[in-house]
């Protein structure tokens, strides 16, 4: 279930939204205005400040096999775009109040995505494939996406497998760099003026191999934040535990 944290007495409660109480919570996000979205793996819920229900979208029904809501991503522009493993990305319509289909190439499964507005572009991580650079233009009905490939994914000869298999990336607010965390560890990427991403030697982030790292975050004072604990158990469909 979905929990609620009370800045102004650290209390700890189960959120008002019944939906959101006893069922596995996939993805939560909150947006720019204090509004929150979550899914629910047959749900996508959203709710305000107050934990009242905004909208609720059933996609039970939408799904032809295992399909994880992997992220949600607001962007600088207040679009709001969803990732969906078996389904690629999808961004939500006002007009339709829905989430629809973004272009994006088949056999991509995106986990993390987060936008590069010094280069106009977004970057994408992939279970397996590395981290891709996204440029979708939603807007038009023949919109193409160059999705060019770069350094991070696994050797052709197979090695190093689990440095592709991306689990969140985020942009340096710093500038010039990209952080991912993967299932080898964390990585930092040089982003070249090309738009390629060459990997750069961090000492300081050499012994968060020993550990099994999740989701980062950028603090208000710019600091990059991870997560991470030394017992991981992933279960990803046929792969197994």
């Amino acid at each position: 279930g979905a929990y609620v944290l009370d800045k102004h007495d650290y209390s700890i409660h189960s959120t008002a939204v019944a939906e959101a109480q006893g069922v596995r919570i996939e993805a939560i996000y909150a947006l720019h205005d204090g509004t929150v979205w979550l899914s629910t793996g047959n749900h996508l819920l959203h709710f305000d400040a107050d934990e009242q229900l905004l909208q609720r979208i059933d996609i039970s029904q939408r799904r032809l096999g295992p399909k994880f809501i992997n992220a949600f991503m607001e962007d600088s522009r207040h679009t709001l775009w969803l990732l969906q493993s078996g389904a690629g990305i999808l961004f939500y319509d006002r007009e339709q109040r829905d989430f629809v289909p973004a272009p994006w190439q088949r056999g991509l499964d995106p986990q993390a995505m987060v936008e590069d507005v010094a280069n106009k572009c977004y970057w994408v991580g992939l279970w397996g494939q590395g981290i891709v650079r996204y440029q979708p233009d939603a807007a038009i009905a023949d919109a193409t996406v160059t999705v060019a490939q770069d350094g991070t994914a696994a050797s052709a000869d197979g090695s190093h497998a689990n440095r592709g298999k991306i689990l969140d990336i985020k942009v340096d607010p710093h500038g010039g760099l990209l952080w991912a965390t993967a299932m080898d560890g964390m990585h930092a990427y040089r982003i070249d003026g090309d738009g390629r991403l060459q990997e750069c030697d961090v000492p300081q982030i050499r012994s968060l191999a020993q550990y099994n790292l999740g989701n980062t975050m950028v603090d208000g004072l710019n600091n990059i934040w991870v997560g991470g604990s030394r017992y991981f158990m992933l279960l990803r469909g046929h792969e197994g535990i």
